[in-house]
C-alpha cells in the first residue's frame, strides 16, 4: 500500500514500504490475514498463498534479528513461517539458504510497524475518513476482525488502507470490538478528526458497537443487506420459516400499495414491513427460464386483516422507546390504549411488547478502562462535556456552560439522591441565574457530602475561571455550607427559605407537636410568626422574635429552645446578649432579596430536580443512563440559553 501512502498527500516523506517487503516480493499474489493485540505485542499472521521471489534471498546473509524488533514477542508467528516454505526453492536453487522462521518474523513485524508510522505520519493531512469493517470466524471458531480506512489522493483517487487486524479469543465479542474501535481511534490520533462513518454488515454485536459512533456513524453494507433478502426473502436454498417471515394480509395491502404508488415511495407505514416475504409456492423451468416444465403450485394462506394494527403497534412502540426517556410500562399502556379491541386476541403477550421495546435501547457499556464511552463524553453539538473524572467524583459541563456561569452573579445548588447510580452519593448540581432564568450549569455525582467532597469539587471547577458570585443559595446542609464559604469567601450565602420552614416542621414533629398546630389556630399563627421572622431587617430579628415568644404558652419551651440554639442565639446570663446559633441570621435572612426581587428558594432547582427525576425514570440508574439523560437535558438547555442570548 505504500503507493497510495505517497499520493494521498503532497511532498511526503514516506518510506516505500510493504508489509512483507524485503521478505515476501511485494509483486507478487500474497493472501495473509495479521492478527494484533491492543498493545501491539501479539502478531499472528495466517499465509493461504505466498510466492517467494527468489532473487531476494540468493546470496544474502541475514541476522538473527533485524532493528528494534522486541525479543519477546510469542512464536506465533513463527509458527505461521514453516520451514517447509522454503522447501520449493532448494529444488530450484540447490545453493539457496533460506533465512530461519524467527528472522523472517522478525522481519514482517518490523514492515508492519513502520507501515502504521507511515500511515500514522500521512493521516494528519488528509481530509475527512471513512471505515470498513468485517469480521469473520476462523477454523477454531476464533472471531477475526478487520478493520479498513478509506480516503481520496490529492488526485481525487479512491485510496484503501488495511489497519488493523485483531484475533479475539475472549467470548464477550461486542465489548471486545468496542474496546479495539476504540484503540485504534486513540492510536491513530482521530479523536477530533471528522469521521465519515463506518460500513458494517448487520450482525447484533457490530451494530450495538457501531451505535456509540466511535469510528462515526453507521452505514448497513448494501451487499450484506441483498445478501439477507435473497436468503430469507426468496428461498433460494432451504425452506422459509413460515413463523419467522409470515406472508399474510398485511403483506397484501403492502404489495398494492406499492404496485399503485405512481411517485415509486415507500411510506414509513411500509417501510418498517417489508422484511423477507415467502409465497410458499414452487414451479420448475428449464435453463433459460423460458418454459414452465411444473407449473407454479397454489399458495395458501390465512387472511389476518388485524396483522397490519399489530405492526403498527410495534413500530409505534419502537419509535417511542427509542426517542424518550419514559419506562416501558408507561409507553405500552399508552400505545396500547388506541389498539382496536378486536386485535385484543392476536396481540403478542405483555412482556413481548415490552422486550420490544428493550430491544429499542440497547444498553451502553463502559469502555475497557471503565470510563463513559465516546458518545456519552461529548455533546449532541460535539464539544466535550466530561470536565473532570476520577474514583471520587464525575463532571459533567462544557467549556459554553463555564462561561455562562462565570457571567452569572448569582448561583443556586442542591444535590438530589434517588436517581443516582449506586456507586455515587448524590447527584449534585450548579445553576445560574442567567437573564432571569434559572438553568442548570454543571452537574457532578459525588461519593459523599462532607466538606472535603464539596471542596475538591469546587477546586476543580476553579480551576478553569476565577469565579466570583455575589450570593449563593443552598440548603441548610453543614458540608456545602463550610465549602462554599471557604471557596467563595466574598459570597453572600443565603439558605433557602423553603427548607427554612421545613426544618421548624420536622422540629414539631420530634416534639409531637404537629396535632396542637393543626387543632390550635393561636399555636399555628405564633409558629408562623416565627417562619415570618426570616422576612425582617437582620437588625430587626432579634426584637422581633423577643416580641413573638410571650404569646406562646409554657409548654412550648422545647419549641423556643430549638429555634434559639439552632437560629437566633441562646441568651447569655441576665443581659440582652445572645450566644451564636448553628446558623446565623445572615444565612436565613432573605429581606435583602425580596428587596431585589431575587429568588428566595431553591424551588426552581427543586423543581427541575423533580422533573429531571421522572426523566431518568428509574432510580439508581447505571452511570451510562443517567449520562445520556444529562446530555439530554443539556441539549435542551443550549437552546433556551441561545433563546435568552438572543433576547427571546
Amino acid at each position: 500500500r505504500s503507493h497510495n501512502l505517497r499520493n494521498i498527500v503532497p511532498d511526503s516523506s514516506i518510506h516505500s514500504t510493504n508489509i512483507l517487503s524485503s521478505s515476501i516480493h511485494s509483486g507478487k499474489n500474497v493472501q495473509a490475514s495479521l492478527n494484533r493485540d491492543q498493545n501491539d505485542n501479539d502478531i499472528t499472521i495466517e499465509f493461504n498463498s505466498i510466492v517467494i521471489d527468489v532473487n531476494s534471498y540468493q546470496n544474502q546473509t541475514f541476522p538473527a534479528t533485524t532493528n528494534s524488533v522486541q525479543t519477546n514477542h510469542p512464536f506465533e508467528l513463527d509458527k505461521a513461517l514453516p520451514p517447509k516454505m522454503a522447501t520449493p526453492l532448494s529444488v530450484l536453487i540447490p545453493e539457496y539458504t533460506p533465512p530461519d522462521r524467527h528472522t523472517r518474523s522478525s522481519r514482517i513485524i518490523n514492515e508492519y510497524h513502520q507501515y502504521i508510522n507511515d500511515l500514522k505520519s500521512v493521516l494528519p493531512h488528509v481530509g475527512p475518513i471513512a471505515f470498513a469493517n468485517n469480521i469473520w470466524k476462523d477454523v477454531s471458531a476464533h472471531h477475526i476482525i478487520c478493520l479498513s480506512l478509506y480516503t481520496f489522493t490529492m488526485n481525487f483517487e479512491f485510496v484503501s488502507l488495511p489497519i488493523s487486524f485483531h484475533l479475539f479469543h475472549e467470548q464477550k465479542l461486542s465489548s471486545n470490538i468496542q474496546a479495539f474501535f476504540e484503540h485504534e481511534r486513540d492510536r491513530f490520533n482521530l479523536n477530533t478528526r471528522i469521521l465519515a462513518g463506518i460500513t458494517i454488515d448487520n450482525g447484533p454485536d457490530l451494530k450495538s458497537v457501531a451505535s456509540y459512533n466511535i469510528l462515526g456513524p453507521r452505514f448497513a453494507c448494501l451487499a450484506h443487506c441483498l445478501n439477507l433478502t435473497v436468503h430469507h426473502g426468496l428461498s433460494l436454498w432451504e425452506k422459509p420459516n413460515a413463523k419467522k417471515y409470515p406472508f399474510d394480509s398485511a403483506h397484501h395491502e403492502i404489495i398494492d400499495s406499492l404496485i399503485n404508488d405512481e411517485d415509486d415511495e415507500l411510506t414509513s407505514d411500509f417501510l418498517p414491513n417489508i422484511s423477507s416475504i415467502s409465497l410458499g409456492g414452487r414451479c420448475q423451468t428449464n435453463i433459460q427460464m423460458e418454459l414452465f416444465i411444473k407449473e407454479p403450485s397454489e399458495h395458501s394462506h390465512v387472511p389476518d386483516p388485524n396483522r397490519l394494527h399489530i405492526v403498527r403497534l410495534k413500530n409505534k412502540l419502537k419509535e417511542r422507546s427509542a426517542s424518550s426517556d419514559e419506562g416501558g410500562t408507561t409507553i405500552l399502556v399508552d400505545v396500547l390504549r388506541k389498539v382496536p379491541l378486536s386485535v385484543s386476541a392476536n396481540l403478542p403477550t405483555n412482556e413481548a411488547l415490552l422486550q420490544t421495546i428493550r430491544r429499542e435501547r440497547p444498553a451502553i457499556q463502559l469502555d475497557h478502562n471503565d470510563r463513559l464511552p465516546l458518545i456519552l463524553r461529548q455533546t449532541d453539538r460535539g464539544e466535550n462535556f466530561i470536565f473532570y473524572e476520577d474514583e471520587s467524583m464525575v463532571i459533567f459541563t462544557c467549556d459554553k456552560n463555564l462561561l455562562i456561569l462565570n457571567q452569572c452573579k448569582h448561583w443556586f445548588m442542591d444535590g438530589t439522591f434517588s436517581i443516582c447510580p449506586k456507586s455515587y452519593y448524590q447527584l449534585f448540581t450548579v445553576h445560574g441565574m442567567y437573564s432571569s432564568q434559572i438553568i442548570p450549569l454543571v452537574y457532578v455525582l459525588l461519593i459523599g457530602k462532607d466538606t472535603n467532597d464539596y471542596n475538591k469539587f469546587f477546586e476543580q471547577l476553579m480551576l478553569h475561571y476565577d469565579y466570583d458570585p455575589e450570593s449563593i443559595l443552598v440548603d441548610f446542609e453543614s458540608g456545602t455550607l463550610k465549602s462554599t464559604k471557604a471557596i467563595f469567601p466574598d459570597a453572600i450565602q443565603i439558605g433557602c427559605l423553603f427548607h427554612f420552614g421545613q426544618c421548624l416542621w420536622r422540629e414539631l414533629q420530634l416534639l409531637g407537636l404537629q396535632k396542637k398546630y393543626i387543632d390550635d389556630d393561636k399555636f399555628r399563627i405564633n409558629v408562623k410568626k416565627l417562619m415570618s421572622l426570616a422576612f425582617v431587617p437582620v437588625n430587626d430579628v432579634i426584637k422581633g422574635y423577643s416580641l413573638i415568644i410571650n404569646d406562646f404558652d409554657a409548654e412550648d419551651y422545647d419549641l423556643l429552645n430549638y429555634f434559639e440554639r439552632v437560629w437566633v442565639g441562646q441568651k447569655k446570663g441576665r443581659g440582652s446578649r445572645r450566644g451564636k446559633p448553628k446558623f446565623s441570621l445572615q444565612l436565613w435572612d432573605i429581606y435583602e432579596r425580596v428587596i431585589q426581587d431575587l429568588s428566595r428558594s431553591n424551588n426552581a432547582v427543586e423543581g427541575w430536580h423533580h422533573a429531571f427525576n421522572n426523566r431518568v425514570s428509574i432510580k439508581h440508574p447505571s452511570i451510562t443512563k443517567l449520562a445520556k439523560c444529562i446530555l439530554r437535558e443539556q441539549s435542551r438547555f443550549e437552546i433556551d440559553t441561545e433563546r435568552l442570548r438572543a433576547g427571546g
